[in-house]
């Protein structure tokens, strides 16, 4: 850096400083030099250099941003005059970072003008930078004559930068002494501050209304108790913390069956427990306690102690003790009670049943009056309604006291629930109510179950959706699920899912989570519609469950509802001596533009070396959703091809037509009204609908409920008049294998 570029009439250009000038001046930050009084260490440095080099005065002077400081001086100035501002000697040996040596500033063009030099009188100056370790000047250690001019030679220089490395040491030894100290203080907070924690802790343990210790594990004795553990078993404080050992001496007695445990416990490493006892007091007295015990571990995870809270239970164990009589009490009473009604079944519903068919054979007696007529049918009436009810009760209590008993029986599962649906037709079009049923493909014709049991619950969930619907749609759905193994595990039992869904009224979601509870009706009100006890679908889940299964539903408020229940076949045998339904492969969805000359063909079973002939003509099905899901399980079942179709064939597609043609409800008045070249089949809601002439001249009309016998005797009977091949001659035996033509 060139003269004219640094000095101007004496004065350093402040704007000339070091490269690490930020570094610098945080490291002298540290060593909070600026505005100390004195230094011990620094003095007795500048002292001892003084001696010996013979200058008039020895300094330190720490430079900072804009001033420099007077550390340490031979002469006593007062503080406030020992700053300085930054542009005399100092300030360039800190900016260049070399020693600066001046034996006669006089002729020294850049200092002789400088005001500090012209106050002091300084006629000679040598000034060594105090350099760190990281590299920083943060001052001189410099000497200077104002008496005469002294030449400052080799020695005296050397010297002066062995002083220098001195003063720069005790500045760093400053440094670590004053972090120590900060460090130190530092401890100190925080030890005052656990302590203040640690007596706030304490003093909220005290304030417990739990007894609380802690347990040390090394001294193997109680460390700490509240005033809470020491009311509660009886012990004073004196006692409990000179005790050595297990601490379970304070609240069990030594022939407690719990005192073994809480020996071991306490013996070994404790693991995180809780308990409930009987304890006992210092004076015998007894009580029941709940103790809870966990470890405490260091910040190296190593177990040191535990921490325990005890308190008193009494109250709540008595009166868990006392509910838990009257509960026991309560179920013998219920069993008794359900047993007397299970045993009283059938005094009780012998007369009844009396009751029953002699009303109903006055009932047919045709030698009354209108108003004996009207009498006998109320009797009638309410005899099997009385009836029903004191069945309902009966199994719940068989039920409830887990006394039913399931008979298995081997039946056909299509002429059980189409003996449900018709129990229950009458009242289907009362409402205007379509009821329909298909069972899955794969799933057995011949089944081994409780008849009985089976038909109550589909009647229950028919009955209901028949009588929460109007004008609307109820549909059976049989299908197979996941297999069950038996207990004997090498035989697998096909799980049937019943589905019946219900175009209805549904249910709000508050009310359908009741649904299954015993006496329970979504209607609880005194004008409700709908009659009943409430009993009905809590006795048809617990009956599905009691067949191995289980009964759920899904309902959504005005648009109906689905329940759903599984049961299990309980004999293989059955299952193995009949040949399942084919899967439901050939439903087939043909558009109105496909060529009719194409016909589905499908061969009939065989048996042994006779071959049944192949029908070359399928039926043609009309129809969609639930009814054709019903027509195309049937029609499987009499082994029959069919073509399900999604609209009625044109004009033109009517000439290439062979075989039967099966309107289904849905059908329109013009479709109906048209003249086919094919025998056609029409479904119709109930007789009602058929007119006497066409019951007469349309044998092709079938009315719900359909059956399997009815379909075919129809199917059969529509063939033979128009003089057409049939299908098959003889009817199939539902409840027998199928019979060969």
């Amino acid at each position: 850096m060139s003269f004219p570029e640094t000095y101007h009439l004496g004065k350093l250009d402040t704007r000339c400083k070091p490269a690490n000038e930020a570094g610098r001046l945080r490291e002298i930050q540290e060593l909070e030099i600026f505005g100390v009084d004195a230094i011990p260490e620094i003095d007795r440095i500048t002292s001892l250099a003084n001696r010996i080099i013979g200058a008039d005065d020895v300094g330190i002077h720490v430079v900072g941003e804009s001033r420099q400081y007077l550390l340490s001086s031979n002469h006593a100035i007062p503080k406030e005059k020992r700053y300085f501002d930054r542009n005399g000697c100092c300030a360039n040996v800190v900016l260049r970072g070399e020693p600066l040596v001046i034996n006669d500033i006089e002729k020294d063009e850049r200092f002789n003008q400088n005001e500090q030099v012209k106050e002091h009188g300084v006629k000679s100056y040598v000034g060594i930078p105090l350099t760190t370790e990281r590299g920083h000047v943060l001052g001189t250690l410099c000497a200077y004559n104002w008496t005469e001019r002294k030449e400052w030679g080799d020695e005296k220089l050397e010297m002066m930068k062995e002083f220098a490395v001195m003063a720069e040491r005790a500045l760093q030894l400053r440094k670590a002494t004053l972090k120590s100290f900060k460090d130190a203080q530092a401890e100190e907070i925080k030890s005052n501050k656990l302590i203040e924690e640690k007596r706030t802790l304490l003093a909220g343990l005290q304030s417990f209304p739990q007894g609380v210790f802690m347990w040390d594990s090394k001294s193997k004795s109680i460390s700490f108790v509240n005033e809470s553990f020491q009311q509660l078993t009886g012990w004073d404080g004196q006692t409990i913390y000179s005790h050595l050992g297990s601490p379970s001496n304070f609240w069990l007695s030594n022939d407690s069956p719990h005192f073994d445990l809480f020996e071991n416990l306490f013996a070994t490493q404790i693991k995180e427990t809780s308990l409930e006892f009987e304890a006992t007091k210092k004076n015998g007295s007894k009580y029941w306690a709940s103790i809870h015990i966990a470890p405490v571990v260091d910040c190296h995870s190593m177990y040191t102690s535990c921490f325990g809270t005890i308190f008193d239970v009494t109250q709540r164990k008595e009166h868990e003790i006392q509910m838990a009589k009257n509960r026991d009490d309560a179920q013998q009473a219920v069993k008794a009670k359900n047993a007397f009604l299970a045993n009283m079944s059938h005094e009780i519903k012998t007369p009844l049943h009396t009751i029953c068919e002699s009303s109903d054979a006055l009932c047919k007696c045709g030698k009354q009056t209108d108003e004996q007529q009207e009498l006998s049918k109320m009797m009638s009436n309410s005899s099997h309604a009385l009836l029903g009810l004191v069945n309902d009760i009966l199994d719940f209590s068989r039920l409830e006291s887990e006394s039913i008993e399931l008979e298995m029986s081997i039946f056909s599962l299509r002429g059980a629930i189409e003996e449900c649906i018709d129990s229950f037709y009458s009242n289907a079009i009362k409402n205007g109510n379509v009821v329909s049923y298909d069972i899955e493909g794969g799933i057995p014709e011949i089944v081994c179950l409780d008849l009985s049991r089976l038909k109550q619950i589909l009647q229950k969930l028919i009955s209901n959706a028949i009588t929460f619907t109007e004008n609307g749609e109820i549909h059976i759905s049989v299908s197979s699920i996941e297999a069950d193994l038996t207990e004997k595990g090498d035989q697998q039992l096909p799980r049937l899912q019943f589905v019946i869904k219900d175009t209805g009224i549904g249910m709000r979601k508050e009310t359908s989570e009741w649904i299954f509870q015993s006496f329970w009706q979504v209607d609880q009100s005194r004008s409700r519609r709908h009659g009943g006890t409430g009993l009905g679908l809590a006795i048809s889940k617990k009956l599905a469950m009691a067949m191995g299964g289980d009964m759920w539903f899904h309902s959504v408020y005005g648009s109906g509802s689905t329940f759903t229940f599984t049961i299990s076949n309980n004999d293989p045998s059955v299952l193995r001596s009949h040949s399942p339904l084919p899967k439901d492969s050939n439903i087939q969805m043909v558009s109105p533009n496909r060529d009719f000359a194409v016909d589905v063909v499908r061969p009939v079973p065989t048996r042994g070396k006779r071959r049944m002939s192949v029908i070359q003509s399928p039926i043609r099905i009309v129809s969609s959703g639930s009814e054709a899901k019903m027509l195309t399980s049937m029609l499987r079942v009499l082994n029959l091809p069919y073509i399900l179709l999604e609209s009625p064939p044109t004009i033109e597609q009517e000439e290439n037509l062979s075989g039967l043609l099966l309107l289904g409800l849905e059908a329109s008045q013009a479709t109906l009204n048209r003249q086919f070249s094919v025998p056609i089949l029409r479904l119709l809601r109930h007789s009602m609908d058929v007119p006497t002439t066409m019951r007469r001249e349309s044998p092709g009309t079938l009315c719900y409920p359909i059956h399997l016998r009815s379909l075919e005797k129809i199917i059969n009977e529509t063939m033979d008049r128009f003089m057409l091949i049939p299908p098959f001659k003889k009817p199939t035996n539902v409840n027998q294998e199928p019979l060969e033509t």
